[in-house]
């Protein structure tokens, strides 16, 4: 507003509305348009599309008004600097809602958002080889990235199609797809690099970056699920029932986010050997990851032994392991 005035109520309901519709954009272009409100945290909604009475109503309206705050109140000085040299500020704000559903998704999706980097590195991987090229779209690898592995611009393939074809990846990437860190990345993107140069073998000449990620994606929820099968050890003590309600599930969230970082910070300061630390560190964010995507079907913790495979921690330890991480659980409890 000129000379700093507040805007009026028409205006600002005219801002909120066009705010509404760029990130309705954002959300199909992320893929995010067809999944249930719940993966970027707005809870109590069914869908996207919900009937709305305004521009902060439905399920798209809460994530509007979350998103007017981070766009327009946290970073408003950080626009105003720039209106002195710039004509309008349209392309820094597009880009911060861009940053604002980045970081619902990977807080709120943690599964989804660790796979998308994995295969998208894999995919870089291939391309600077030469194996495959992008044909169209952004050059940066986006859901809506044409890659082509042949010459020309062939059509790309149905989402069907591409799906029947890397569905059965999964069970033969598991559990590193999910836990993988350091030096086991590199194993791991061969692996997928691997998989990924077959698809013309299966008459996928073409494909869109988006009928790749989201079959995985689907397919890695549902079989890392069902390694939860076996409820036995300590693990037991890490499972947390459903809350019942709308209200419950929002302050379990809250509490849940201020356990995990407490314990996170708590293993940090731990006076233990760096092995010991390694190893907490990683069971923690494992128990983290499997807290995070239970929405998709997981109810329970794998046997210490699978985790032990899993996430490459000898199962004589975990005993030890877990009996650390619920004494600091408890200190967290007890100091919130």
């Amino acid at each position: 507003m000129a000379g700093g005035a507040t805007p009026s109520g028409e205006q600002l309901l005219e801002l909120l509305a066009a705010l509404r519709g760029v990130l309705a954009g954002e959300l199909r272009r992320r893929g995010l348009w067809s999944l249930p409100p719940e993966r970027l945290g707005v809870c109590g909604h069914r869908r996207w599309t919900e009937p709305a009475a305004g521009p902060l109503a439905g399920a798209l309206g809460e994530l509007t008004a979350d998103c007017y705050l981070y766009v327009f109140v946290r970073r408003l000085s950080r626009l105003a600097a720039q209106l002195p040299v710039k004509d309008n500020v349209d392309g820094l704000i597009f880009l911060n809602v861009r940053h604002f559903v980045h970081e619902l998704q990977r807080r709120h999706d943690p599964l989804g958002y660790r796979i998308f980097r994995v295969v998208r590195t894999a995919v870089c991987d291939l391309c600077a080889g030469g194996t495959l090229r992008v044909g169209a779209g952004p050059p940066a690898i986006a859901n809506d990235t044409l890659l082509v592995f042949v010459p020309g611009l062939p059509p790309p393939a149905e989402a069907t199609r591409v799906a029947r074809a890397v569905r059965g990846w999964v069970d033969g990437l598991l559990p590193q797809l999910v836990t993988a860190t350091g030096r086991q990345m590199p194993p791991l993107r061969t692996a997928l690099a691997m998989r990924l140069a077959e698809l013309p073998g299966a008459g996928i000449a073409a494909f869109r970056f988006r009928h790749l990620i989201a079959p995985l994606k689907d397919e890695t929820r549902r079989r890392w699920a069902a390694l939860a099968a076996d409820p036995g050890g300590s693990a037991a003590a890490f499972r947390r029932p459903p809350p019942a309600t709308v209200e419950e599930r929002l302050a379990s969230r809250q509490g849940y986010r201020r356990l995990r970082s407490g314990v996170t910070a708590g293993i940090e300061s731990l006076a233990a050997p760096p092995a010991t630390v390694r190893d907490l560190r990683r069971l923690w964010r494992y128990l983290g990851e499997h807290a995070e995507g239970r929405a998709a079907g997981g109810s329970r913790l794998p046997s210490q032994r699978a985790l032990s495979i899993a996430l490459g921690i000898p199962r004589g330890r975990l005993p030890r392991l877990f009996h650390t991480l619920r004494g600091l659980v408890r200190e967290v409890a007890r100091t919130a």
